[in-house]
């Protein structure tokens, strides 16, 4: 916590994975990254990160790449179980085969409703 309406997570991991198949694709991969939490209101929550990831092939012919995100989304509750979720996210990726390096644009628009949300003021536990 950073303060009563601002959090942040700050995460890293390496794993390796072997290949079961024999195709020789098993990797080595790096990640990590930094996201910035804020409630702004008591119905709107926002976030923004980056997140680095590096993934190596064990077989030199797939080679490896590199890749940089950065996130920014808005949350808007209209109830409890009505929910609004804008995203943008710009990625890099810089890979030493050719052809396989690209930068991408998302946007997304989401809208979830939950029909399991306990209404206000109702007790789910008496039945």
């Amino acid at each position: 916590m950073l303060g009563p309406y601002l959090s942040a997570s700050l995460f890293f991991s390496y794993a390796t994975f072997e290949d079961l198949n024999n195709n020789n694709t098993g990797t080595t991969e790096w990640r990590g990254g930094l996201l910035l939490d804020s409630h702004i209101s008591s119905k709107t929550f926002l976030r923004f990160g980056a997140i680095y990831s590096r993934v190596k092939y064990n077989n030199a012919d797939l080679g490896e790449w590199d890749r940089w995100s950065a996130l920014a989304q808005i949350h808007y509750h209209f109830s409890e179980s009505l929910i609004a979720a804008l995203t943008y996210r710009y990625q890099t990726r810089k890979s030493t085969v050719v052809g396989d390096s690209y930068d991408e644009n998302l946007v997304v628009l989401t809208l979830t409703k939950r029909f399991d949300a306990p209404q206000r003021g109702v007790d789910v536990t008496d039945e």
